[in-house]
């Protein structure tokens, strides 16, 4: 990993510790940065959850942050059994 993206990636982990800690009722939280055409190349988790979650995303591109990127909106979700996602 070369100092420039460990220092990307300090930052990003740095923003996400920080919004967890001021957003009420959030359990954990991350950070991805995507190319133009919506491939990620850098990403960051609080938890062992989120980063889980990056693998998935990796995985299955119908997503909430790939719907997010798509759309440029906040998309949200309460519950992973609405079965909106796979």
């Amino acid at each position: 990993m070369s100092t420039r993206t460990a220092t990307l990636t300090a930052l990003l982990r740095e923003l996400a510790d920080n919004c967890v800690r001021i957003v009420p009722k959030v359990d954990g939280g991350g950070l991805s940065m995507l190319t133009t055409d919506g491939r990620r190349i850098t990403s960051v988790a609080t938890d062992q959850t989120g980063e889980q979650l990056n693998v998935l995303h990796d995985r299955y591109r119908d997503n909430p942050c790939t719907e997010a990127w798509r759309h440029a909106a906040v998309v949200g979700t309460v519950s992973s059994t609405a079965g909106r996602w796979p």
